[in-house]
């Protein structure tokens, strides 16, 4: 089965064209675009004109680049953003009109469930997964491909850079504690209800966790273990971002999209492996794209299945 998935993400739209088959995801094509669709509308429950063009340009050119290969199914799904904007239906109305496109606005459950699978395939066991987004950070935890234990929570890069972080972006010392606080506060249920699940692994997702893992090997020493992230290795990043402004970190490597939210990011990581109490994590590259891809052969299978007579 080929098809297409489009994440419209709280920081960035992702385009996933993919052939799908059993629990194997064979990509065609991958592609981003830093649309930051949450900057301001997490703060104020709208989308302003700026964000709804850069929304829906991104949409046209990410759909219209899926079926260029050859994608005869194009699906999309929202989060945080479209999630809490009091007018989203004008953005996904306009959407389908421009892009010809139809845009599922995920609950927050739903997101979690679909990221544990996208970041489960294949695997057997017990394993928890933590994906930080732009708007919401999904704690999950399930065994094999099955989602069992689903939070969703308004801790997301984007919304604790408004909250919390000065105009320029630069998290002090001071900064870093504030946001820890912050993330205890608004993770602790989750975290605890986890840990008495007792999973053996936990996987973190998003592109944030990425550039994260990619860091701490590169600046904070030798951290890594075969495919894991050892803890020590993120608070030590924490520590070091503290000494750079965000216009530094475009030399190191780290996106312009990123550069005011990934010490922010960074610390929500390093709060939630401490609350989680893991030595280790592993870094994966899926999550809801993938997801939402199994879920949509899953539904062709089930369709095909009850049209034979």
């Amino acid at each position: 089965m080929k098809l297409a998935v489009l994440d419209l993400g709280s920081n960035s739209f992702h385009l996933l064209v993919a052939r799908v088959d059993d629990d194997q995801i064979v990509p065609i094509d991958k592609h981003k675009k830093m649309v930051r669709l949450g900057a301001g509308t997490l703060r104020r429950g709208r989308l302003d004109a700026d964000a709804m063009r850069r929304g829906l340009d991104a949409v046209v050119e990410l759909a219209g680049r899926a079926r260029e290969q050859g994608a005869r199914v194009v699906v999309a799904v929202a989060t945080s953003a479209l999630r809490e904007a009091q007018n989203a239906r004008q953005f996904v109305d306009r959407a389908r009109e421009l892009a010809g496109v139809d845009i599922e606005i995920l609950s927050g459950g739903e997101e979690g469930r679909l990221i544990y699978r996208g970041a489960s395939a294949g695997t057997t066991g017990r394993r928890a997964v933590v994906d930080i987004g732009g708007g919401s950070v999904e704690i999950v935890a399930g065994q094999g491909a099955k989602a069992e234990i689903v939070h969703s929570l308004p801790l997301g890069v984007l919304r604790l850079r408004e909250a919390f972080v000065p105009p320029d972006g630069y998290v002090s010392e001071r900064t870093v504690e504030t946001l820890a606080v912050a993330v205890r506060a608004g993770a602790q249920e989750a975290t605890t209800e986890v840990r008495s699940y007792a999973p053996a692994t936990l996987v973190f997702t998003s592109g944030t966790a990425r550039t994260i893992a990619r860091l701490a090997h590169e600046l904070a020493g030798p951290v890594a273990s075969g495919d894991d992230l050892r803890a020590e290795g993120i608070g030590r990043l924490v520590a070091i971002l503290t000494k750079l402004k965000p216009s530094g970190l475009v030399s190191l490597g780290v996106e312009e999209g990123r550069t005011d939210t990934i010490a922010v990011g960074a610390v929500v990581m390093n709060t939630v492996v401490e609350l989680l109490g893991f030595p280790t994590v592993v870094v994966s590259d899926r999550a809801l794209r993938e997801g939402v891809a199994f879920r949509e052969l899953e539904r062709t299978r089930t369709a095909s299945a009850a049209a034979r007579p």
